[in-house]
């Protein structure tokens, strides 16, 4: 298992999982999931148990065909999809790999995943990991874009094996190992002065925000489309007339009862402050109308209070409360240790921003409690998955576009033997129908194929 945030964090969960009797099961786990029947880039520790009913979902896209999130595959035929400021779409063919969304769903349609099979001289009951609860699931609504910032990049700097760090509107993104970038023929490569609109979580604590997907929207500010807005995320101070920290003019807009509050604002586009804002609303989530739903959530830990005493936590991910309590479960000298390491990952100077993935259900305050806790792994070489129809073969660059994404071959590409044949890099022609598995490019442009295979 590797954490990409803070490595004293990896150490010491590698620490916990190794005085755990069912060693062998874990450590096998945590190197490959894939063998104890997950494979979703995640280290998983369980924590309690919750109550079920209706579902919902929110977290990066990291597969087409529907649309996969937090490792389950979401079928988006007949879905109502909402995007920005409430815009219709007559399709998920608008929802790319690395934009935030939140799907909702009936649990009635999901379809289960077999049982993880324990490693050898382990035990399924006493294993620490565990898998999602479901693998497919039929989606009744989609909603993506809520949560972006879209402005021209500044102070970029280049940062090996990623995108790149830089600020969008004074506000610092970096980007991971997982991000996604589409430059769609807009600008050459990212740079200062490129308009791009950012998908990703928000650390309120820092004004941080982790990117999953960057997208080119415009080479500079003269090409910006006309009817195009920037859009800025931070603390709202209307006495300073600032989000943020950057200057605005809310003569426009009601800012009752907002002020101190974390807002979005949509802004007429220009070279410089104080900006115009156009529409403003707070980011708070309430989840009371979902009570008794589980579902999962993913994204960068914010306003974390932690409470050793009683063993527990609250915080949010991407504005909505979260609880995590390991007070009444049976492995709570694990799951307690983890919440101590998490705490000291969090307060640490300067902090790194945790991402994990929660599983649970919401409660009759309308605050997530949580059943499971996952840390991202950001070095996992089969984070995404494409599924569909080749749409472009380049034999001599050794690439291929599925659904939209660059896919590349290279000499460790393993091609599989699935239900429907052998296939072969020889193989691969415009209309096959493929599976494909398989890690970001450095640059975050394309994916870098670990597996494909004939799509069962």
């Amino acid at each position: 298992m590797k954490f990409h945030t803070a490595n004293t964090l990896a150490l010491a969960v590698r620490r916990h999982l190794s005085t755990a009797s069912t060693v062998g099961s874990l450590v096998m786990c945590s190197v490959a999931l894939v063998a104890c029947g997950g494979g979703d880039g995640s280290s998983t520790v369980r924590v309690g148990n919750g109550p079920t009913a209706g579902g919902f979902s929110a977290g990066t896209v990291t597969g087409k065909g529907s649309i996969i999130v937090n490792g389950v595959r979401f079928d988006d035929r007949g879905a109502e999809i909402v995007g920005d400021d409430d815009s219709r779409h007559s399709s998920g063919d608008d929802i790319k790999v690395g934009m935030q969304v939140e799907v909702e769903f009936d649990d009635s349609s999901c379809v289960p995943a077999a049982a993880p099979v324990p490693a050898s001289g382990a035990s399924a009951a006493t294993g620490g990991l565990v898998t999602t609860a479901s693998t497919s699931c039929k989606a009744h609504r989609i909603s993506f874009g809520d949560n972006s910032l879209l402005g021209p990049v500044s102070g970029f700097t280049a940062a090996a094996g990623t995108p790149g760090s830089f600020t969008v509107l004074g506000q610092k993104i970096i980007t991971t190992a997982t991000t996604s970038v589409s430059l769609d023929g807009k600008a050459t490569a990212l740079g200062d002065g490129v308009i791009v609109e950012v998908y990703g979580s928000f650390d309120s604590a820092t004004g941080i925000t982790t990117a999953t997907r960057i997208e080119a929207k415009a080479a500079d500010l003269a090409s910006l489309p006309a009817g195009k807005f920037f859009r800025l995320r931070g603390l709202l101070d209307v006495t300073a007339g600032s989000v943020g920290g950057v200057k605005v003019d809310l003569s426009g807009v009601d800012t009752a009862g907002l002020d101190g509050q974390i807002v979005r604002v949509r802004l007429a586009p220009k070279a410089s402050e104080p900006f115009v804002v156009s529409k403003i609303k707070s980011t708070r989530r309430h989840l009371d109308g979902h009570h008794g739903s589980r579902g999962e959530l993913e994204g960068v830990i914010a306003d974390w209070l932690y409470a050793a005493d009683s063993m527990s936590a609250t915080f949010t991910i991407n504005g909505i409360k979260v609880s995590v309590s390991v007070s009444d479960d049976p492995a709570a000298s694990l799951t307690a240790v983890l919440l101590a390491d998490l705490d000291a990952a969090l307060g640490a100077t300067p902090a790194a921003p945790v991402r994990v993935e929660v599983h649970g259900a919401v409660d009759a305050n309308g605050v997530f409690v949580v059943s499971r806790l996952e840390l991202h792994d950001e070095s996992d070489d089969s984070a995404f998955e494409l599924h569909g129809a080749i749409s472009a073969v380049d034999a001599a660059a050794r690439s291929f576009v599925l659904r939209g994404e660059t896919v590349l071959v290279t000499d460790t590409t393993k091609f599989r033997q699935s239900s429907h044949g052998s296939l072969s890099e020889a193989g691969l022609a415009v209309g096959l129908t493929v599976e494909v598995e398989g890690r970001r490019s450095a640059d975050g442009t394309a994916i870098v194929a670990t597996k494909v295979k004939l799509d069962d």
